[in-house]
């Protein structure tokens, strides 16, 4: 029961951590192609990833790893319209190509 509360309040504290990361790269992403967007989601999931586990240590696994998966989960949630709009602008600027 403790260990699902605590593990909880990391992966809040892990996903505030990068927070101002995940809002500049979804600002930047809405405005122009982003060649580097993949490496810069996974850099962005590491650090958040490396924060809670670092911080989640000593906690049962199973419990660790469920939030960890949580963590993720959010980080990708929140860039999703990120990369949906990264689609829609390679698309456009690949069918301009082809005129």
């Amino acid at each position: 029961m403790v260990a699902n509360h605590r593990c909880n309040e990391i992966k809040e504290d892990a996903y505030k951590h990068v927070e101002d990361k995940l809002k500049t790269l979804a600002q930047s992403s809405e405005k122009e192609i982003k060649d580097d967007f993949r490496d810069q989601v996974d850099s962005i999931l590491s650090e958040a990833t490396t924060q809670y586990t670092s911080n989640a240590d000593g906690y049962k696994k199973e419990i660790q790893n469920n939030y960890k998966l949580e963590l993720e989960k959010d980080v990708q949630h929140f860039l999703f319209p990120s990369f949906k709009e990264q689609v829609i602008m390679i698309k456009e600027a690949t069918a301009k190509s082809y005129r």
